[in-house]
């Protein structure tokens, strides 16, 4: 099973422009959000260093990650382009 987790901050711009896009992600895939400035243990688990930054599991196993400013179009690309 695939899954996400969204790490974002409360400071960062980006992360709120793209707010809509991230809800349109979790309708079809469950997502987890996560704010970097409160949960260290995560931030360091996945070595995230920007946000936005989307982790993509499978299975709970690290998949790929997806930062910055072009994180949600990037998915938004791969969850469009998926066989159905």
């Amino acid at each position: 099973m695939v899954s996400i987790i969204y790490f974002y901050t409360e400071s960062c711009n980006i992360c709120k422009k793209v707010k809509s896009e991230i809800n349109y992600i979790e309708k079809l895939i469950p997502t987890v959000y996560v704010n970097g400035e409160n949960d260290r243990e995560l931030v360091k688990k996945y070595a995230i260093e920007f946000y936005p930054t989307i982790v993509v599991l499978e299975n709970d196993e690290l998949k790929t990650k997806y930062i910055g400013k072009n994180a949600i179009k990037d998915v938004m690309g791969k969850i469009k382009n998926r066989p159905k």
